[in-house]
């Protein structure tokens, strides 16, 4: 039998070592007939920035929503931190950003896991990724009903995501914003604050993202394809090569000030 996600938690590890962020198992998502996800395992080091590269219905966000204790596979084992996700307290989960933000107080928004932030705590993480403008002109300041469409565009929901992750410190961060959805090369510098030393897992459809990365995973229809470093898949010569190569092509011939593709 497949092992469960909701077997009793490993022991951390002895002698001091820094258990590992994230550990995925054999994680399968689905029915059984249709799974979403299959056979999934990859794992995310200390301060390693994971970026999941992908076509829509890849299968991205779906792990995205497992890693961060949003949805539950139907088989396989996931660890946090070196301990299995059924006994990991909801506010050290990984902290998933989207560009979705749900109605409610935006205080609730930022402060639901971390009862002993003060609202100086709050509105500094709110500056600090760039959103402490928009907050001062918010009727009721953090007691505001906000969410994405809703007073808050989708940038300003992400910013939201992106201030609880520094309140949170959290054991890693899943950043999961649709390319469409929006403006990602507004935002990546309030991105690269919010993720500075930690461990993250990205889904991307962007290569901008994967000129980042430690290292890249290759998803298609719920299967990880390729893995390793940029340079590795490069000199691998498959589809990942084939994807750098022609986004390279089009930034080369791109109009001297054209936004990026």
């Amino acid at each position: 039998m497949t092992p469960s996600l909701f077997e009793p938690a490993d022991m951390p590890p002895a002698g001091g070592r820094v258990p590992v962020p994230l550990i995925a198992q054999r994680l399968h998502v689905g029915d059984g007939a249709t799974d979403v996800l299959h056979n999934v395992t990859f794992t995310v080091q200390q301060e390693e920035r994971v970026v999941v590269v992908g076509p829509s219905r890849a299968g991205k966000s779906t792990l995205a929503a497992v890693v961060s204790g949003h949805a539950t596979p139907r088989s396989g084992r996931l660890r946090v931190a070196g301990v299995g996700v059924a006994d990991v307290p909801r506010g050290r989960l990984p902290a998933l950003v989207t560009a979705h933000l749900p109605r409610g107080p935006l205080r609730d928004s930022l402060g639901a896991d971390v009862p002993d932030a003060a609202d100086d705590d709050l509105r500094h993480a709110l500056d600090t990724v760039g959103a402490g403008g928009w907050l001062a002109q918010l009727p009721d300041g953090l007691d505001t009903v906000v969410g994405t469409g809703r007073g808050l565009s989708t940038v300003r929901a992400a910013q939201v995501a992106l201030a609880r992750v520094l309140l949170l410190e959290p054991p890693l961060v899943v950043l999961d914003i649709a390319a469409d959805a929006i403006d990602l090369e507004f935002l990546e510098p309030t991105v690269d604050i919010a993720l500075e030393g930690r461990p993250a897992l990205v889904m991307t459809r962007r290569m901008e993202q994967v000129a980042r990365a430690d290292r890249v995973l290759l998803m298609d229809h719920g299967r990880i394809v390729e893995r390793g470093t940029r340079e590795q898949l490069l000199a691998a010569g498959g589809h990942f090569a084939h994807l750098w190569r022609a986004w390279s092509a089009r930034l080369r011939g791109r109009p001297a000030g054209a936004p990026r593709p």
